[in-house]
C-alpha cells in the first residue's frame, strides 16, 4: 500500500482533513497484503513491504508519524529507502523506527494491520470508511470533508 499510486493520493488528500479536524476524527491507516509475521507480501513487493513495515513501526513509535508518511509519499518508489530522511527531519527516533521495521515487532505489526484491513473488507487500495461505511466518492479534500460531515451524527456545530 505505501507504494499504490491511489493509496498515496488518499493519504495526501487525508492531509488537509487531519489538519483541520484533528483529533475529532479518528484516521487511522491500515495496510492490505497477506502472510503471517516472516512472511508477508504486498502488491507492489518487496520494496512496498519494507515502505509498511517502517511506516507502521512509525505509528507505533511517534505521534509524527502520518507527517512521515506523507514526506514519503513525495517519492513513493522509494519508501524503502527514503523514511530515514524523513523520519530525521521530523525528529522521529530514526533507531527506534529502524529496529521494529527489521525485527520481529514490525513484522507482527504489519501482520496485524493486513489482518486488520482483510476483516474489515479492504481489498483494494485505498478503501475508505467514514461513519462505519465505505466511502464510495472522490479522493479529494472536498469529497472527504463532505463524507465527514454527512456522516457525523452529534450536534451540529
Amino acid at each position: 500500500m505505501s507504494q499504490c499510486p491511489y493509496g498515496v493520493q488518499a493519504e495526501d488528500a487525508f492531509k488537509e482533513v487531519v489538519a483541520k479536524l484533528g483529533s475529532d476524527i479518528d484516521f487511522r491507516v491500515e495496510f492490505i497484503g497477506s502472510g503471517s509475521a516472516g512472511q508477508l507480501t504486498s502488491m507492489h513487493g518487496e520494496k512496498e513491504v519494507k515502505g509498511d513495515l517502517v511506516q507502521i513501526c512509525a505509528k507505533k513509535h511517534s505521534p509524527k508519524w502520518f507527517e512521515m508518511i506523507l514526506c514519503q509519499n513525495k517519492d513513493m518508489r522509494s519508501v524503502d529507502t527514503n523514511w530515514e530522511a524523513c523520519a530525521a527531519e521530523l525528529g522521529i527516533p530514526v533507531d527506534k523506527v529502524k529496529g521494529c521495521a527489521e525485527g520481529p515487532e514490525g513484522q507482527s505489526l504489519l501482520a496485524a494491520s493486513f489482518e486488520r484491513a482483510q476483516k474489515k473488507g479492504a481489498r483494494g487500495s485505498p478503501t475508505i470508511y467514514v461513519g462505519g461505511s465505505q466511502h464510495q466518492g472522490g479522493r479529494r479534500p472536498n469529497d472527504l470533508f463532505k463524507a465527514i460531515c454527512n456522516a457525523y451524527s452529534g450536534k451540529k456545530p
